[in-house]
């Protein structure tokens, strides 16, 4: 039998809390489909492979995890014949392995929210701070962001970093970086500075219109037909030995040279302008490039390269290993 009791999770957002319910998850509207209300908006589509795997979990659940937010419905809500006083806020993915394998007794956190902006800033915490079972990407923070774009909520792209920022706490770097990003592209945002996601670099390239003379450039490593058969590489700040790598590569395959078609990061308080990013991304080149002259000196001097495989972790439980394997043993 469930017991409020048994609840030790620590609550991640306090405002706008009630109390633990006791319900049928069958008693809770889930509003996934609505059109006219933003629903849980950082939540797009549903995995049905992360189901599957919470029924099994919640068979011996964990009441240290947050809980499955609902809030009440003022007034009621009859969908299909049914009168609903409770919806969904946020666990979708949970609910749904609730429901399908017919839980009639559920332990659930009540909320109560004085605008709607408050609620999706609940929803975005929820999945932000805590590990989600299921992760949210790139679309559905970009989600999140341009709907409180849209309602005057957020005003800038500072804002949206701010945001994210302030309710993202595990989630990843790149995945914040890609959202704000999307959303400002999607949106019009202003921005000092342009940040281009690999669709709008692969658009802009192709638009002859963003050329002051001569011909697109090519990109992805393909063979630019214009420019001698050399090979074109869009490539981003930090990335430079990657893309040196793969010039070099492309070299021994094909004996077609290569170019590369940089573009930097934010200026910071370190490099203030886009000049001194330029510069820095220029100054990477020449290091890996006097680096890879003193590699070829080396193997021209010793007939081979400054490095060796050295050993194995050891990995095969079946073959019993527990100490490095030596790789020349």
């Amino acid at each position: 039998m469930l017991q409020k009791k048994m609840v030790t999770r620590t609550l991640i957002v306090e405002k706008g809390h009630v109390k633990i319910v006791q319900m049928n998850p069958e008693d809770i509207y889930v509003p996934i489909e609505d059109k006219d209300s933003p629903n849980n908006i950082t939540r797009m589509l549903l995995d049905p492979q992360n189901i599957d795997r919470l029924q099994i979990s919640l068979m011996t659940p964990d009441w240290s995890e947050p809980l499955i937010a609902i809030e009440k419905i003022k007034g009621g809500l009859t969908v299909d014949g049914k009168t609903y006083w409770y919806k969904l806020v946020a666990g979708y993915h949970r609910m749904s392995a609730l429901k399908r394998q017919c839980v009639s007794d559920w332990l659930f956190d009540l909320y109560e929210f004085e605008t709607s902006e408050e609620r999706i800033d609940y929803q975005a915490a929820e999945n932000g701070h805590h590990k989600p079972r299921k992760e949210m990407g790139i679309e559905d923070w970009a989600n999140y962001l341009s709907y409180k774009y849209k309602h005057g909520w957020l005003k800038s792209k500072e804002d949206m970093v701010k945001q994210m920022n302030s309710i993202c706490q595990n989630v990843h770097s790149s995945t914040k970086t890609g959202a704000i990003n999307r959303a400002v592209s999607k949106n019009g945002v202003h921005q000092d500075f342009v940040i281009r996601d690999w669709s709008e670099i692969q658009k802009f390239t192709n638009n002859p219109n963003n050329y002051t003379n001569g011909f697109t450039y090519a990109y992805k490593g393909n063979k630019d037909p214009n420019r001698e058969e050399e090979c074109g590489w869009t490539v981003k700040e930090g990335y430079e030995h990657e893309y040196i790598m793969n010039a070099i590569k492309k070299f021994h395959e094909t004996r077609n040279t290569s170019y590369f078609v940089n573009w930097v990061k934010t200026p910071n308080d370190k490099f203030p302008t886009a000049k001194d990013k330029r510069e820095l991304m220029s100054n990477n080149y020449d290091k890996l490039e006097t680096s890879l002259i003193s590699t070829i000196e080396y193997y021209n001097e010793h007939k081979t390269f400054p490095w060796r495989q050295e050993a194995w972790f050891p990995q095969d439980n079946t073959l019993k290993e527990d100490k490095f394997i030596k790789i020349n043993d």
